[in-house]
């Protein structure tokens, strides 16, 4: 039953405990333990009480007295708790049983203190159902005053009409029909005494009214019964039941009564035979949905081995495996008698079997009580069909009011809690319904010209969470008007957690919006309970305890929230107790709370558990502040000196002042007892190393924790500051910090207030000189150059370096430094000073998670006005990175006090990569062609071949293009036929362009030159590449080959390449080359081919023409001699005669001249030796002129 599900939900929990301490005590608690065992459940609720002098609680026991339940009242008076003597249950109902007595318990302080408890489950049967209603008692300290019956059931019988169906078929013998009709006696005999009244029918082919209502009324029902004569033909069922409803359920004149539950017998041993469908008002419908419409209660008793059971048992009701029964012969109906008998006697007066509602019948009022000023608000979970309501009891002798929500469902359990409140001085109850779609629900009543309505409902996300199972309304600041609703839900799941609580605050338009979910227990049933407390820490806002019963193996725990205006409660607890803190035996610590009673001003805080009841007190609660302040009001710099070392000395005198007030409002003398503080005082405490200490001779000491015991109002206590001869800043004053915090003790009598600002701050400046101003400010003036125009990489130059120049045109400045920000690559080196019109002095650190920065001091702990400097910055240079086009440099100037404080100037620099590039000519042998020749027989064409060999003997990769120039008319009897150019290379593809025409200062237009460029995407380091150029040349000379000795003609082939690269990224550094920009003469050369063209002697026409050449000549001194008449002769003596000196002959027509004989003339003439040329050769280029064969004839 309902009335011990909270019971079971208690019993059934489960947590895992933490304790947090705040200002309930948990060292002295008093126990108050129930006068029987722990199954009593004594603590199950308790409540404080306070009237005038009268003060303490009630705690129920539910199930003392073997579950009847019993109340006590406890105070401080007495250590055992007295408990309060009720009636018993006899004296209201002697067949009534009463349970559970203080499942419920509330509490009326005016006009007069009065108790009431009740309990849900007052259990009495009418006509053998069970009634479960509830009695409440009132009472107060000196005597009963009432009891009060809510929502209470009286028995009234329910009348019913019975028909039996009895099968009067062929197949039944004799003595089974004699059997049938023992079997209807019996029943109708021993019903005879209740308000059920009997009708038969007997069913064949056709079916017989055997006799009515009426005739059972009259008692004539027996003697028809026996005079009724077997039909024996076929089983028509469905046409029988039909023939009940119009004859006997619907007719009048049969006796029937016309609000009497209608039941049905059918008793059979065969199938029907016939249709199963009727004509109801001209149609056709299942006899057995008229019967479920009409709600007509149906029982079937199959008999015999013949029948179908399946088919026959869906005439019964539902469950239909219940309400059918089978024997095997007729001999078996004496079986069925008791069962039969029971469910028609529970038929009798029961409305929710014949598809009816429970009103009042199970209404458990009192499951859950609350007075609002003298009304009393129960919960009824159980009435209508378990939708619950709420019952209103405004006074003694006042008939109760009861409150319903139309829109309810059945099973909801609406009233499983209450909760009262007020707003805008008007009323409100606020009830749960933990089981309404299995969700749960909260539902808020407002009465409005004397009716109670429904103005807010609020659903749950969560199946099964039990939300609305607790609620309490909360008065949040003691002004008589309601500010927040606290919903239970301890069921609702997390992920290892259990339980949750729901805030919701009130608005003035009397609406309920949720702030905030609280869920803090794993598996402990977190929000099981909820109470607001008197204001605990003295903010003057009421505070919340929360219950988790199950945390810590079925221990408990409770968590108390302080106050908050906005949010209704803080969203981290303050306090948070375990049962085993206060004691081993403790289960179930947290099923109630209440702490609404105070002690000497302090709260006191009833909580219940299994068998026992914890009363905790509240301990007073002290703010607490700290004030530092110090002498003299300044630190004076005359006295530091960074390039003397001398020893420490005091600077000021700090002096901790605490100032202690108690915020609660307790009667007694609480200051006296004082607290106990533990404080840390710290300097310079946002800085990794401080410039002050607290100890002459220990320099690291920067902070101290003493102990200061607080019994006054303020005590002060003082600290004296060292510091070091050299101290860098002296701009930022010197922070000092003191925290504070309760010191633990076993026992403390008061309590540091939460909310008690525990930390105070003060800056002790130091001297200042600023001229006419009262606060220093510098102006620095930052100004940098690069001293290269490029930063080379890949070479010996391993530095960067940086001009700076820094000047101070304004007051002194504190804390100056240069903040370099360079790029990957660049380390900082060192910073030197090259000039200055002060001493200077430096200093470099840089960041280790920050290799990109270097920061450097200058003249610390001043730089001083008009100083300026100019610094020198090394930055080494790393090789191994791939560098961008540029880099950016960016040098702050900061100074702390300066306007602005930092001065960025930022440049930028090309990033130049040194690189190593040749290109060579391969004259060697079977590399190039040198040399080639030509002749008459062979005039080509021939293949030429230059290779050239491309390197990168530096150290980086880089893209290359190489521009390859060659003629093709080199010369006018030299044709270039056809030309290639090649590459050796296969990690990669070399990308040429097409020929192109081209003009250079090495080949002119004549020589119609061709320009190619091939593309090397990536020549990586010590790396080279062949190129090939090939070109196929022949000699298109025609000389006079009749030549009488050889002729040599020579042509040089050239051809020109020339390397190229990106002379914005890239330099050459190497092979002589150093100014950037120039082509060396090993980034260009060329190549040389050589073509000769031979014409030998002709010898052929040599030997020719010098055999003609000699005959001629013989016939020609044979000619001359006969001319000259060498063969005539003269005789003997003759011969002397004719003798003449042909030595010399003067010429007869030019005297004085000597003629030469023509015999004298040489073959070949001085100039043709000198000239090379042969005699034939003089005769072919100049024969002999007609004057000399003239002289010859002469």
């Amino acid at each position: 039953m309902a009335v011990l599900r909270s019971l079971h939900l208690v019993v059934l929990w489960a947590a895992v405990s933490f304790c947090m301490a705040f200002n309930i005590d948990v060292a002295g608690p008093k126990i108050y333990n129930g006068s029987g065992p722990r199954a009593d459940f004594f603590g199950y609720k308790a409540l404080h009480f306070q009237s005038g002098t009268e003060k303490g609680f009630v705690v129920s026991a539910p199930l003392q007295r073997n579950g009847t339940g019993g109340v006590f009242i406890c105070d401080d008076t007495s250590p055992d708790c007295k408990p309060v003597l009720l009636p018993n249950a006899a004296e209201f109902n002697s067949e009534g049983s009463i349970k559970a007595v203080g499942m419920s318990v509330a509490v009326r302080a005016t006009p007069t203190l009065q108790f009431t408890a009740c309990s849900p489950a007052w259990s009495h049967e009418c006509d053998g159902t069970p009634y479960l209603n509830s009695i409440c008692y009132q009472w107060n300290r000196s005597s009963l005053v009432s009891n009060i019956t809510s929502a209470f059931k009286e028995c009234t019988k329910q009348k019913v009409d019975l028909v039996f169906l009895f099968d009067g078929s062929l197949s039944m013998k004799p003595e089974d029909w004699k059997k049938n009709k023992e079997f209807i006696k019996t029943i109708m005999n021993s019903m005879s005494n209740t308000s059920i009244q009997f009708a038969a029918v007997q069913f064949s082919k056709v079916s017989r009214t055997v006799f009515t209502f009426k005739d059972y009324q009259d008692n004539k029902a027996f003697k028809k019964l026996d005079d009724e004569e077997h039909m024996k033909s076929l089983t028509n069922t469905h046409g029988a039941m039909h023939y009940a409803l119009t004859n006997l359920f619907d007719e009048s004149e049969s006796g029937r009564h016309p609000d009497a539950t209608k039941v049905v017998v059918i008793i059979t041993d065969g199938n029907p035979s016939d249709p199963a469908k009727v004509k109801v008002n001209g149609i056709s419908k299942l006899i057995v949905e008229v019967y479920e419409d009409r709600h007509i209660m149906r029982f079937v008793i199959a008999v015999g081995a013949e029948v179908k059971m399946d088919k026959l048992r869906l005439l019964a009701s539902e469950p239909k495996f219940n309400n059918s029964f089978y024997i095997d012969d007729y001999s078996g109906l004496a079986g069925l008698l008791d069962n039969l008998q029971t469910k028609i006697f529970n038929i009798e007066g029961s409305k929710h079997t014949m598809g009816q509602t429970w009103e009042k019948e199970l209404s458990q009022s009192g499951m859950s009580a609350e007075y609002i000023e003298d009304t009393l608000i129960l919960g009824s979970v159980g009435s209508h069909n378990s939708k619950g309501s709420l019952y209103q009891i405004e006074g003694k002798g006042s008939p109760e009011k009861e409150i319903q929500d139309p829109e309810m469902q059945d099973d909801s359990y609406m009233g499983y809690s209450v909760a009262v409140g007020k707003k805008n001085g008007i009323p409100l109850y606020f009830t749960g319904a933990p089981r309404y779609k299995h969700r749960g629900q909260v539902i808020v009543f407002s009465r409005t010209t004397g009716n109670w309505t429904v103005i807010q409902r609020l659903d749950n996300e969560q199946i099964g969470s039990y939300f609305g199972a607790e609620l309490c309304a909360v008065d949040i600041d003691s002004d008589g008007t309601t500010d927040f609703l606290m919903v239970g839900a301890p069921l609702h799941y997390h992920p290892q957690r259990e339980g949750q609580m729901y805030v919701f605050a009130l608005t003035r338009e009397n609406k309920l919006v949720k702030m905030q979910n609280i869920s803090e227990s794993s598996k402990g049933r977190f929000a099981s309970s909820i109470a607001s407390l008197r204001d605990l820490n003295g903010d003057e806002l009421q505070d919340l305890a929360v219950g988790a019963p199950l945390e810590d193996e079925h221990r408990g725990a409770v968590y108390i929230y302080l106050g908050d205006k906005t949010m209704g409660i803080r969203q981290k607890y303050s306090q948070r107790i375990r049962a085993k803190m206060l004691s081993e035996g403790l289960q179930q610590f947290g099923v109630t709370i209440d702490g609404k009673s105070d002690m000497d001003g302090l709260t006191e805080i009833a909580v219940g558990a299994r068998g026992q009841v914890v009363l905790l007190r509240s301990r007073p609660v002290f703010n607490v502040s700290a004030h530092l302040s110090f002498n003299p009001p300044e630190i004076s710099t005359q006295q530091f000196d960074c390039n003397e070392h001398k020893e420490a000395f005091p600077t000021v005198t700090l002096t901790i002042c605490f100032k202690m007030s108690e915020e609660t409002k307790s009667t007694k003398d609480v200051l006296s007892t004082g607290l106990t503080l533990d404080y840390d005082l710290m300097l310079d405490s946002q800085r990794k190393n401080s410039r002050g200490f607290l100890a002459a001779k220990n320099i690291t000491l920067r902070s101290i924790q003493p102990r200061l015991h607080l019994n006054k109002t303020e005590m002060c206590q003082n600290h004296t500051i060292y510091m070091p001869s050299c101290v860098m800043d002296t701009l930022s004053p010197v922070k000092v910090k003191v925290n504070f915090s309760q010191a633990e003790s076993q026992q403390p009598r008061g309590i540091l207030n939460v909310d008690s600002k525990r930390e105070a701050v003060v800056e002790v400046p130091f001297e200042r000189s600023c001229g006419h101003n009262a606060t220093c400010v510098a102006k620095l003036q930052l100004d940098f150059n690069f001293t290269s125009p490029a930063l080379l990489v890949f070479t010996d130059q391993d530095y960067l370096y940086v001009r700076v120049a820094l000047s101070n045109v304004g007051d002194d400045s504190y804390n100056t430094s240069l903040h370099f920000h360079y790029p990957k690559g660049l380390s900082h080196s060192k910073l030197d000073v090259i000039k200055q019109n002060k001493r200077t002095l430096t200093r470099c650190d840089g960041d280790p998670d920050k290799t990109d920065l270097t920061i450097c001091s200058v003249s610390l702990p001043v730089f001083r006005s008009q100083n300026w400097a100019v610094f020198n910055g090394s930055f080494h240079i790393t090789s191994s990175l791939k560098w961008n086009d540029f880099i950016t440099m960016t040098i702050t100037a900061h100074s702390d006090n300066g306007d602005p404080k930092d001065i960025p100037l930022s440049k930028t620099l090309p990033v130049l990569l040194a690189v190593d590039l040749a290109v060579t000519f391969m004259d060697t042998p079977g590399a190039s062609t040198t040399y080639v020749d030509y002749s008459l027989e062979d005039r080509g064409p021939k293949t030429l071949t230059h290779m050239y060999r491309v390197a990168n003997i530096g150290m980086v990769p880089l893209p290359v293009t190489v521009k390859f120039t060659f003629p093709t008319k080199p010369g006018n009897y030299v044709e270039i036929q056809s030309y290639n150019i090649s590459q050796f290379k296969v990690n990669y593809t070399i990308q040429c362009s097409p020929p192109q025409e081209t003009i250079t200062q090495n080949c002119s237009k004549v020589e119609s030159c061709k320009m190619v460029e091939c593309h090397i995407p990536k020549l990586d380091r010590s790396e080279s590449v062949l190129f090939t150029l090939t070109v196929s040349a022949a000699f298109n000379l025609n000389p006079n080959k009749y030549i009488f000795t050889e002729m040599r003609f020579n042509k040089d082939y050239k051809s020109f390449v020339e390397i190229n690269y990106n002379k914005t990224r890239f330099i050459q550094t190497r092979n002589d080359q150093t100014v950037p920009g120039q082509v060396s003469d090993f980034h260009r050369t060329q190549g040389v081919s050589r073509a000769e063209f031979i014409v030998p002697i002709n010898k052929p026409l040599i030997i020719g023409l010098a055999g003609a050449g000699g005959l001629l000549l013989l016939i020609f001194i044979i000619v001359v001699l006969i001319k000259c008449g060498f063969f005539k002769r003269n005789k003997f003596g003759e011969e002397g005669e004719g003798d003449q000196d042909f030595g010399e002959e003067e010429d007869p027509e030019t005297p004085g001249t000597v003629v030469t004989p023509p015999e004298a003339k040489p073959l070949m003439s001085e100039d043709s030796k000198e000239n090379g040329s042969s005699p034939m050769n003089d005769y072919i280029d100049n024969p002999v002129s007609e004057k000399t064969d003239a002289q010859c004839e002469e």
